[in-house]
């Protein structure tokens, strides 16, 4: 002991510059429970009560009887501080504040007990959550105070061992990330506790920053808004903490990865102003989001009842509500009440709202109508009239159930989409649409996560109800991406997808670029001509590219304003059933080129090369495509044709390479005698697709001076430009 005190005044005078502290002095005491008992393994600090320091301690843990004698080895002057101790699990950490002029005995230090939760807290990939601050209230408590924990921080490895108070309960664990950890704040519910607990492992989802500045329609900032999300395929909310506009109305909210229908509306009533909810739906998550200029509009009431056919009053009927521009609004009480009144909260403008019946009772069929918002507007009764039913089940091909379709119909006589209510396929892959007798094509958009495509059922009868029974959907691929302009996300550009094959165009559900230009459909296997249609108020162009083939996923960045520039100088040759592509490529970082024949993908090709050859089994036309992709955007398709076949010199029957009367002799002799001839095309001269007489005729007088010359080919050989029913053996 005298040894370190020696080297605690010689360490001050080299610090100090020849001036004495306090250093060596020694701190002594006893940490104890409740019992009297030593606790061993508290961490003892010796903190500065203005600053919060800590000082340099050596010797500063209990050992196993309780006891601690410390040196504190940093300059000290005599004065107050406090006295902090961190004990192992199980025990409260406490302070107390001691004076210090010399060597100090603090004496006993009693630590209460409790019980030990542990466990681990990990991000959705399994790795250590470090630094998770941990809460815990009483169930129930209506996010009352929070019970005094010790320890209620995850470490390095994402583990935790808190202590709380001995009372047995069921509780409330809150989960909560530091600003810069994106992850998303948990809770776990009806946690029973009554003794030391280890609850299983806790993943924290990842989570991106929303962010923005809410003004009024007179440019003024809008404070204490609420932020809300709601799942955008199952359309449950996921809590959020922090979700409200500040006083200069931004915002910034971190929200999970997914994606959301967002909507920004006013929860705290203020006098004489009501804010209709601005809705942004489908924004994927994946990323850090900034919407910018915010404007939420002033609302106004529009009123009514809805009832059916005889005029009696409808509860719980439900209202969909879009603007002139297509976008659709949230709508916060968008349900009838039980006598089938309603009050809706919308923005002024030309509104479409669609009035869809309840989920039980009668058969009644959704209606639509358009209503002028301003003040005071009441619309009167709204008439849903009866209807019949078209009912099915959608399964994959091996006949197992395919959950959460969305189902559209479109009416055969308008070609609109018609409006109905509940039709989407529920999680047995049942859907039940109500519509007006009539005739439908049935437009099925499976959930991309399904693995089966989209699909139309064209012309379905439904004079009355009709079930389907089972409806098989074909395997399909995930087809997603963004849509840009100059690198600016284009938002709400539609996706056409139609196939090649059959010409059908895929059902157009779920095809509309959010609002960051991403966009994820599931598209069968085939070949598909794509194209991407801005919205009105964009002055980008239309994009479109043939021979896009689906064999797996895919994922797709299309740059409306800046598309590779398409191979140059693309020619194509044949020799007999031998095919030659040649081309140049204006780009040098294409990273492949795909080559396509008559719509069908022939090859795929690394992007340096500039050639392409190969040998077919039947002769005919050919169509080749050569389409390049850069950055991960094709190029506009370059397009060349052909013909193969067996190579013949027309009018030279015997294959001596030139014209003589013995050539026409051997077609004489195959029409009036048994000559056998070796290529019949090559006797066909005037290439009507038939061997007569008109054949040796034309050949004389070519051969004498008065007539034209055999049809292609000719003066040399290649294969037949006009296929028929005539060949060359």
């Amino acid at each position: 002991m005298a040894i370190i005190r020696i080297f605690g005044l010689l360490l001050a005078v080299i610090v100090g510059g020849g001036t004495c502290y306090g250093q060596g002095w020694t701190l002594s005491g006893t940490v104890i429970d409740a019992a009297g008992d030593g606790i061993g393994g508290v961490d003892v600090d010796l903190i500065e009560p203005l600053t919060g320091a800590a000082h340099s301690l050596l010797g500063d843990l209990t050992l196993a009887d309780g006891t601690f004698s410390t040196t504190i080895l940093s300059p000290i002057t005599a004065g107050i501080y406090s006295l902090q101790l961190q004990p192992p699990p199980g025990y409260f950490e406490t302070s107390v504040d001691i004076t210090l002029s010399g060597d100090t005995d603090t004496g006993n230090h009693p630590l209460a007990s409790g019980w030990v939760i542990s466990g681990v807290v990990l991000d959705a990939f399994d790795n250590p959550a470090v630094g998770i601050d941990i809460d815990m209230r009483p169930q129930g408590s209506g996010g009352g105070s929070a019970l005094t924990l010790s320890g209620d921080t995850s470490g390095l490895d994402g583990a935790f061992d808190l202590t709380m108070p001995a009372i047995t309960g069921v509780y409330e664990i809150s989960f909560i990330p530091h600003s810069g950890a994106h992850l998303v704040e948990t809770t776990l519910m009806n946690v029973f506790i009554f003794g030391n607990t280890t609850i299983p492992a806790v993943n924290l989802a990842s989570g991106h920053f929303l962010t923005g500045q809410v003004f009024d329609s007179n440019g003024i900032p809008v404070s204490g808004l609420d932020i809300n999300a709601y799942d955008s395929v199952t359309g449950i909310s996921v809590p959020l903490t922090l979700d409200d506009t500040d006083l200069t109305g931004n915002f910034n909210v971190l929200i999970p990865d997914a994606s959301f229908d967002v909507i920004i509306r006013q929860v705290t009533p203020i006098p004489g102003v009501e804010y209709a909810p601005v809705l942004f739906p489908e924004l994927d998550i994946y990323q850090n989001i900034a919407l910018g200029h915010v404007t939420i509009q002033d609302g106004f009431h529009v009123t009514g009842q809805v009832v059916n056919s005889l005029g009696q009053p409808l509860g719980g009927a439900n209202f969909d509500a879009e603007d002139s521009a297509g976008n659709r609004l949230w709508i916060s009480n968008d349900g009838t009440a039980p006598d089938g009144d309603f009050d809706l909260l919308l923005p002024s403008g030309l509104i479409s709202l669609e009035v869809d019946p309840p989920t039980l009772g009668p058969l009644l069929v959704t209606q639509q109508l358009e209503v002028a918002v301003g003040p005071g507007i009441d619309i009167g009764q709204v008439t849903l009239p009866d209807g019949i039913s078209i009912s099915g089940r959608l399964v994959d091909i091996f006949g197992f159930p395919v959950s959460s379709v969305n189902v559209e119909l479109r009416d055969l006589g308008t070609q609109f989409l018609y409006p109905t209510a509940h039709e989407n396929g529920d999680l047995d892959g049942l859907f039940d649409a109500v519509v007006e007798p009539g005739n439908y094509d049935l437009l099925f958009a499976p959930p991309v996560a399904s693995g089966v495509g989209s699909m139309t059922l064209p012309g379905v009868s439904a004079p009355q109800s009709v079930v389907l029974g089972d409806i098989p959907l074909a395997g399909g691929h995930h087809f997603s991406g963004i849509v840009v302009d100059s690198g600016i996300p284009v938002n709400a550009a539609e996706i056409v997808m139609t196939d090649l094959s059959s010409g059908i165009v895929l059902p157009r559900i779920g095809n509309l670029c959010s609002l960051v230009g991403s966009f994820s459909i599931q598209v069968p296997t085939g070949t598909y001509q794509m194209e991407v249609i801005p919205p009105q108020t964009s002055s980008a162009a239309a994009w479109l590219q043939t021979g896009l083939v689906l064999e797996e996923d895919l994922d797709l960045t299309i740059d409306l304003a800046n598309p590779p520039l398409a191979v140059s100088s693309l020619e194509c040759s044949s020799q007999g059933f031998d095919v030659s592509l040649t081309w140049t490529n204006p780009h040098p970082d294409y990273s492949q080129v795909e080559v396509f024949r008559d719509g069908i993908l022939a090859a795929t090709l690394p992007g340096t090369l500039t050639s392409y050859q190969e040998t077919l089994v039947t002769s005919g036309p050919a169509d080749y495509q050569v389409i390049a992709i850069r950055l991960g955007i094709p190029s506009p398709a370059s397009n060349c044709s052909l013909v193969t076949g067996p190579l013949f010199l027309r009018g030279d029957v015997n294959n001596d390479g030139s014209h003589q009367i013995v050539d026409a002799i051997l077609i004489l002799g195959y029409l009036f005698g048994s000559q056998a001839l070796s290529c019949h095309d090559a006797a066909d001269v005037n290439d009507n697709g038939s061997i007569n007489l008109g054949d040796p005729v034309s050949l004389l007088n070519f051969l004498f001076g008065s007539g034209a010359p055999p049809a292609p080919p000719y003066p040399t050989p290649g294969p037949d430009p006009t296929p028929d029913g005539i060949s060359c053996l």
